[in-house]
């Protein structure tokens, strides 16, 4: 029965996806969703951003083993890119009118910066829209008792054709409605969970008190990767240009500014919500925090149930959640590689035509991810790399570009050269200081000093 439900799902799903076809005429249609949104669904599709398998399954593992500043990364980090994009970022952005980042690029540094920043911009979603597979793949392997590797391949399938067909009005629209599903699902899953773990004083006396430490309690060390940490989704997600494509499908801008601060409030307020799920599922399966698995064991826990609508509630809310993510950030690298990579290549090329590079652009993007998932299966970092490419490479051109009139097209191109060399160097000899850290510094030093160079 439950299986059943799945499956009335996927269809509900592809049939917003057909409606979405059938509007998309164009390639702002397509990827903008014509600039045509309300403010509020602008909100729930920022909140569904990331609000995906590693906020509901990935992160709620960390928790268990390393308390608050474990999580440090999301959903903190996440809360506060949002924050930062409202305050500083969206007007600039909107006012420009770009269908994509590059186009800024293009436009501040020239065609070659355009085409090295949207190369590692298309690189940097691979393991993100990776993470978002292994998720919903395991999810399907539960649920129909079938090999992870063909539940990833159906979960490979539902997310590109929704998208290729639907573009960014069907993914607006099925993020508001999903987004209610997991405010909903999620809510109720926590109330009966929390009953059956033995009720509110026994759940929270299950939670170490040190765990409510947001630093950790050691040396510089400890502290500077804690840092790190935050900077990772802080910092590291604003270059993204599934955030930007949802901000530009607001009306108005100040819809767009509005829906940053919504969109901040309720991720950082429903992100508690796995975290009380995930220390149920440990009591209710008498297990230790530090061996406790719950990007797998949660879903288990809710099928050994024998409450059918708290399950349909559960996985509908929890699948609802990756579709969101796994949907926009596919189709974001998708406009990106036709936009900036393909167009340019092509200057006659039509509108229709780069409507159909970006539609193939996804089903490539797709492929290329469904291989990584099925390479490397922890969602929690495939979601981090993802991050973590983009703050050491693209964060510091893109603020540079925005806000100091000095920056010059040798430093942005100096700026992500020094950024990803460091980052890797540092990666492979340097312990004592995070690795992220050390390629933003080099990034830094490479915009700012190489523009004064060679201004």
């Amino acid at each position: 029965m439950l299986g059943f439900f799945v499956l009335l799902y996927f269809s509900l799903v592809l049939v917003i996806g057909y409606l979405g076809s059938k509007r998309n005429k164009s390639t702002v249609d397509f990827a903008l969703a014509s600039r045509s949104m309300p403010g509020y669904i602008t909100a729930f599709a920022l909140f569904a951003t990331w609000y995906g398998s590693e906020t509901i399954l990935g992160a709620s593992s960390e928790f268990l083993k390393n308390g608050l500043h474990g999580i440090l990364e999301d959903p903190f980090g996440a809360a506060l890119c949002l924050l930062l994009v409202g305050l500083f970022y969206v007007r600039p952005l909107y006012r420009m009118g770009y269908l994509s980042l590059g186009d800024f690029i293009r436009d501040r540094f020239g065609a070659f910066n355009e085409r090295i920043f949207s190369i590692l911009l298309v690189l940097s979603y691979l393991s993100w829209i990776a993470g978002q597979f292994t998720a919903l793949g395991i999810l399907i392997e539960l649920l129909f008792n079938i090999p992870f590797v063909y539940a990833v391949f159906i979960a490979f399938a539902v997310v590109t054709v929704f998208t290729t067909m639907g573009g960014m009005w069907a993914i607006s629209v099925s993020d508001f409605f999903q987004s209610i599903i997991i405010i909903i699902g999620m809510l109720l899953a926590t109330y009966f969970l929390v009953d059956q773990a033995g009720g509110w004083e026994t759940v929270w006396n299950a939670i170490p008190e040190s765990h409510f430490d947001v630093l950790p309690q050691r040396g510089v060390k400890d502290y500077l990767y804690a840092f790190a940490a935050l900077l990772t989704l802080g910092l590291g997600s604003i270059p993204s240009q599934d955030i930007f494509q949802r901000l530009m499908t607001a009306k108005t801008e100040k819809a767009a500014v509005r829906a940053t601060y919504a969109g901040a409030g309720m991720y950082l307020i429903f992100s508690a919500i796995p975290l009380l799920i995930a220390v149920c599922a440990m009591l209710i399966l008498n297990q230790n925090a530090d061996n406790f698995d719950a990007q797998h064991a949660v879903p288990l826990v809710i099928l050994s149930l024998d409450a059918l609508w708290l399950k349909v509630l559960f996985f509908g809310a929890l699948m609802s959640a990756v579709i969101s993510t796994a949907s926009a950030a596919l189709l974001a690298p998708a406009v990106v590689l036709g936009e900036n990579l393909v167009k340019p290549m092509f200057p006659k090329l039509s509108d229709k035509k780069l409507l159909l590079a970006i539609r193939v652009g996804v089903v490539i993007m797709g492929l290329f991810a469904l291989a990584l998932s099925l390479w490397k299966g922890n969602i929690f970092e495939l979601v981090a790399l993802s991050s973590t490419f983009t703050l050491v490479s693209l964060f510091i051109p893109l603020t540079l570009g925005l806000f100091w009139k000095k920056a010059t097209a040798q430093g942005a191109l100096w700026s992500m050269i020094l950024g990803m060399f460091t980052w890797i160097i540092a990666e492979i000899w340097i312990e004592a200081i995070p690795p992220i850290l050390v390629g933003l510094l080099g990034s830094f030093v490479g915009g700012v000093l190489v523009s004064f160079w060679r201004r």
